[in-house]
């Protein structure tokens, strides 16, 4: 519930601008952003620059790089549980299911790439009000998905945030995450049930998004850069839409 989240400075405010609807912004792509009306359309390139910037200031840490720009780079590389740190004492059941949610990510990410031309796009960007993600192709086609904030990391403050604890997520679009705070009460993670994770280098940004991916049976995560944090969308129910649409 709302009353009960961490109470810590939340992530960057996510308000999108309001009036038009998604694709009619002046061949912008309002996105996350403090305040309304930020447009700051991203493309494949700048995301890839972006991530390698986070890589230098946790000290050059290839691994996170690599995990965190899969839906934007020609290298995949898996996420390998045995290489993180999951937790003490985790209980069989868990440790299944977060094995599983690893493999499961690598498999899906993979399939965004292969089968939805991720990575290949002009411009991407989020709704929050409709919860539509869209991604926008050279050749005129876009691709067009629900989408469900997990939740954000801030790389500056080493910190994530479930979107259920974040005043400035719209609770609708916030939903799914709830489903990870219950499943850390039932598996013991504190990590799911805490409003705001420290989250100090690793690729444990992206392991929480894989459990997310888990959790609520989406297709795979688009991790948006807002300008201060990344907020990973759980995306659902994909389809393609002509130019001339």
């Amino acid at each position: 519930m709302r009353d009960a989240r961490d109470r810590s400075r939340p992530h960057a405010h996510y308000n999108v601008s309001g009036g038009d609807n998604l694709g009619q912004r002046r061949g912008q792509r309002i996105i996350f952003g403090q305040g309304f009306g930020m447009a700051v359309p991203m493309r494949a390139q700048a995301l890839d620059e972006m991530f390698g910037s986070i890589i230098d200031q946790l000290g050059g840490l290839e691994e996170l790089g690599d995990a965190l720009v899969d839906t934007a780079s020609e290298e995949f590389l898996p996420l390998d549980f045995d290489e993180l740190d999951a937790g003490d004492d985790l209980s069989p059941e868990a440790e299944k299911f977060l094995r599983a949610a690893c493999a499961e990510f690598n498999v899906k990410q993979n399939q965004l790439r292969e089968e939805w031309r991720f990575g290949e796009c002009e411009q991407w960007g989020y709704e929050q009000d409709t919860g539509v993600f869209q991604l926008d192709f050279e050749d005129g086609s876009k691709l067009l998905a629900d989408g469900q904030i997990a939740g954000s990391y801030d790389p500056g403050e080493e910190t994530w945030e479930w979107a259920w604890n974040n005043p400035n997520v719209d609770e609708s679009v916030a939903r799914d995450s709830q489903l990870l705070r219950e499943l850390g009460d039932d598996f013991d993670l504190d990590y799911l049930r805490t409003g705001i994770v420290p989250t100090p280098g690793g690729p444990f940004p992206v392991f929480l998004a894989a459990i997310g991916v888990k959790a609520t049976d989406s297709i795979g995560v688009y991790p948006g850069d807002t300008g201060d944090v990344i907020a990973f969308i759980l995306l659902k129910n994909p389809k393609w839409v002509n130019a001339e649409e």
